[in-house]
C-alpha cells in the first residue's frame, strides 16, 4: 500500500473499484464466507474463474429468490394499499377482511396504484 505525506494511505483507482464491488456484493446479501474465498480467488489471479463463476451463479440464485419473494410482499401491499385508499376516499373506513390477492374475487381486485397527484 502506498502512503502520501503524513503517513496517509492512498488507494488507486482499482482499489476503489474493488471496494465498490465488495460493498455491492455486501449489500445484496453475499454471506461473509463467500465474499471472503471471491476475495481471495480474485487476488490469487487466474485460473480458478470457474469457481469464481459457481460463487457467483450461487449468489445470482440466492438474489433472484430473495427479490421474488419482495415481489410478492409487495404485490400484497400495493393491494391493501389500494383497497384502504378506496375506503379512506369513499368514507367507509371500517373493519375490512384481511384477504390475499389470490383471494380476491375478479370484482373486488383493484387496478393497480395510480399515480397520485401532490394535492392528495
Amino acid at each position: 500500500m502506498r502512503r502520501g505525506p503524513g503517513g496517509r494511505r492512498v488507494y488507486s483507482e482499482d482499489d476503489v473499484d474493488w471496494l465498490t464491488i465488495c460493498i455491492i456484493l455486501r449489500a445484496s446479501g453475499i454471506p461473509l464466507p463467500a465474499l471472503r474465498r471471491y476475495a481471495d480467488l480474485v487476488r490469487e489471479g487466474a485460473d480458478n474463474e470457474e469457481e469464481r463463476l459457481a460463487l457467483m451463479r450461487e449468489h445470482h440464485a440466492r438474489v433472484a429468490a430473495e427479490i421474488g419473494r419482495l415481489t410478492q410482499s409487495l404485490d400484497l401491499i400495493g393491494h391493501k394499499v389500494a383497497v384502504y385508499e378506496d375506503l379512506v376516499d369513499q368514507g367507509t373506513a371500517t373493519a375490512h377482511p384481511c384477504q390475499a390477492p389470490s383471494q380476491v374475487t375478479d370484482e373486488q381486485r383493484t387496478p393497480p396504484l395510480p399515480q397520485r397527484s401532490s394535492h392528495r
